[in-house]
Formats: structure tokens, sequence, C-alpha cells
């Protein structure tokens, strides 16, 4: 999907069946980062998830993507952010963006947002980040 609104590298793509792996994993690092890894799915059982004749990948599952590694995430996501840093990750508050007290960096970054801006936006990261003006279906 291209996406004209967001900086130049960034995008949203419907998933493919090369995500299962990558997906699988994040969803396994988040579980771990919050305590649980058991409630993660194994890679079968994702992929019998993304057989079911309810799914449909093309519509039903996006994934985020961003040159050299760049996340956003809620900054009360302690347990992530921290498992993200303990992997490289450097951790950068949005408001130091925005007030200019430093630059987004190259390499892998996770770049926070208060959770007030949930509120504010209307929904989710991803839905935050979809265009205003949109084409009519």
């Amino acid at each position: 999907m291209k996406n004209n609104s967001l900086a130049a590298g960034f995008g949203v793509r419907p998933i493919t069946w090369s995500d299962l792996e990558a997906v699988q994993q994040v969803i396994y690092t988040a579980c771990k980062a919050d305590g649980n890894e058991s409630l993660a799915p194994t890679l079968e059982e994702l992929a019998m998830d993304w057989r079911s004749p309810d799914f449909n990948p093309a519509t039903d599952a996006w994934v985020g993507t961003s040159p050299g590694g760049k996340v956003i995430g809620y900054e009360r996501n302690v347990h992530t952010i921290e498992e993200l840093n303990r992997n490289g990750f450097r951790i950068i508050p949005a408001e130091d963006l925005l007030n200019g007290l430093c630059e987004i960096p190259d390499g892998k970054c996770v770049i926070t947002i208060p959770g007030s801006e949930l509120a504010r936006g209307g929904g989710g990261a991803r839905c935050m980040s979809m265009p205003i003006r949109r084409k009519k279906i």
C-alpha cells in the first residue's frame, strides 16, 4: 500500500506469508516483555490462524515498515520498551524530538509517545499515522 502521507521510507502494507516468522517473533517478544511468553502463539499456531477461512491476509492484518528499524510505541509499555532497549534500540521520547533536543538517529530506535495521544488521535499508532484525506471507496 502506497501511503504518500508518511515520511520517506515508511509504509504500511498487508502481511504476506514471508512475514509469518517475523510477526510471530514480534508477538513473542511483546509477550515476554509483559512477563508471559506462554501467551505467544507458536509458528504453527499462527500459520493455522492465517489459514482460517475467517482471516484474509490482504485486509485483516497490516505491518508498518520503516527505514533502519524505527519504531513508535507508547511510553507506558515499559516492559516492551525495556526489551527493545536490551536488543539495541535507542529510546527517544517524542517530546525531545518535538522540542529539538535530539534528532532521529541512524540505526534502531523507539520513539515513545504519551498514552494521552491515544485519545487525542482517536486510535492506536497505526490509526494516528493514516492520512486525513482518503480516497472515496
